[in-house]
């Protein structure tokens, strides 16, 4: 508003038609400069208004993934209890609805079966058709055997008497062969090392060893981090196998408790948020409207002045345009009456000029 107030009383005078459309074009981008000003904080505003109620959507949702890991993990470690609760919210359950009769008794898988005497001895022929024909099985299979150690052992004291053969040829022609004389090899030598560059060596193999402990034991605490809920887990498992059952059963009634009440929580929290969310958001399009209609009133309130300074303007053009064409009536008929009155003067000396010269 000050602002306002400044930039209106830097606006130049409606003296002349020049000066009106310089002030209406001055007002005229500062009320556009205003509505751009309101338009930038309303975005604002609403910009805040909506990132909050992202994240309280999100907080939300993460509140809810962190109850169904926490649920999966508890209906994993103790699942009759998780059974228990599923059976309370199930109508259909044997909690609401129990069976009178807990078990299958099977019928009798013999009593399709229908064998005759006839079925019987059929079968008892296919029986010891199959028994003979294993023993002739057995009997071809143990001769074929037999036949083949035979073959073998011919073909391994054939290959015998041959290699016998070849080794007294070549035992005579030994003799003849030249001898292929190798060359000894360079006998590898160690080079001397100074027992400054053994120290260092020893360091560099220590620092070694301590870098790569380090890093074992980093990646073992990183391991250990990563599974720290399982470590948990596992602990809290063996600490209640010592637990007798029944302090089990209390502090699983005792767990379930808390957990209604938890969740009666939650639904009660976001019932009040989703109460909230919705209050704020009628209040939202509430100021929307508000400041919707503030902008039509400004607007309506710039159009009025403006055609209220363009009236006050070209009212002051015509009566300075008035006052001009009566000062030039006015000099214009002062001098028609200035005209008459030598005219008049000029006709009269005439006359008299001419009557005196009559006279004479």
């Amino acid at each position: 508003m000050r602002q306002k107030r400044k930039i209106e009383r830097l606006l130049p005078p409606t003296t002349d038609e020049y000066s009106f459309q310089a002030r209406a074009s001055l007002m005229k981008e500062q009320e556009f400069r205003e509505w751009a000003d309101r338009e930038r904080r309303i975005k604002e505003l609403h910009k805040e208004a909506v990132q909050a109620i992202k994240t309280d959507a999100k907080r939300i949702k993460t509140l809810r993934r962190m109850w169904q890991q926490r649920v999966a993990m508890e209906s994993l470690m103790n699942p009759q209890r998780w059974k228990a609760i599923s059976d309370s919210s199930k109508r259909a359950s044997d909690m609401f609805a129990p069976r009178s009769m807990k078990g299958y008794i099977p019928g009798d898988p013999y009593a399709s079966l229908q064998i005759t005497p006839s079925a019987l001895k059929a079968l008892e022929e296919t029986a010891t058709r199959l028994r003979q024909e294993a023993v002739r099985e057995q009997a071809e299979r143990d001769r074929g055997n037999t036949q083949g150690l035979e073959a073998a052992s011919a073909m391994l004291q054939l290959t015998g008497s041959q290699s016998r053969t070849v080794t007294d040829a070549s035992v005579s022609l030994k003799k003849f062969h030249i001898r292929n004389i190798r060359e000894r090899p360079e006998t590898p030598r160690v080079e001397e090392v100074l027992p400054e560059d053994e120290a260092v060596q020893v360091a560099a193999v220590l620092l070694q060893r301590v870098l790569r402990g380090q890093t074992c034991q980093q990646r073992m605490f990183a391991g250990k981090q990563m599974r720290l809920d399982l470590i948990n887990f596992l602990r809290a498992a063996e600490q209640l196998k010592d637990v007798p059952v029944e302090d089990q059963q209390v502090q699983a009634i005792g767990e379930t408790t808390e957990e209604a009440a938890e969740v009666l929580m939650a639904s009660i929290q976001g019932q009040a948020i989703s109460e909230t969310l919705d209050e704020l958001a009628k209040e939202l399009r509430k100021v929307e409207e508000e400041r919707r209609i503030a902008a039509m009133v400004n607007l309506a309130e710039r159009d009025r002045r403006m055609r209220e300074a363009q009236e006050s303007g070209t009212r002051q053009a015509e009566e300075l345009l008035r006052a001009r064409e009566d000062e030039t009536f006015k000099r214009v008929m002062t001098l028609h009456h200035q005209t008459v009155d030598s005219y008049v003067e000029d006709i009269l000396t005439a006359s008299v000029e001419q009557a005196a010269k009559q006279q004479v």
